[in-house]
């Protein structure tokens, strides 16, 4: 998953990054120093299955993605409240 600002503000990261465990569980960081969490706002959320595993280099193929497009074309969003949250849950259905 990806959460990429709106509306990018000086000094602010540009993107944040959860990875799920099999059970669906996971943890947004910051892209640019892994640290936990994001700032209040809109966000532009991006779901993928096709991501590099850490042994990968740039000539690995990624594998087939699952997510249906809906959920990677840009239009789904999400508001982290002021004060955060520690939820931003996307229920989805893959064939």
């Amino acid at each position: 998953m990806v959460f990429s600002p709106v509306e990018t503000k000086v000094n602010d990261p540009v993107q944040y990054r959860g990875v799920s465990d099999e059970e669906g569980h996971y943890e947004l960081r910051r892209a640019e120093d892994d640290r936990i969490g994001a700032g209040s706002g809109e966000y532009i959320v991006t779901l993928t299955t096709a991501v590099p595993k850490p042994a990968d280099n740039e000539t690995t193929p990624l594998p087939p993605e699952r997510v249906p497009r809906k959920y990677r074309d840009g239009t789904l969003r999400f508001t982290v409240p002021e004060g955060g949250t520690n939820e931003a849950n996307f229920e989805m259905k893959i064939r």
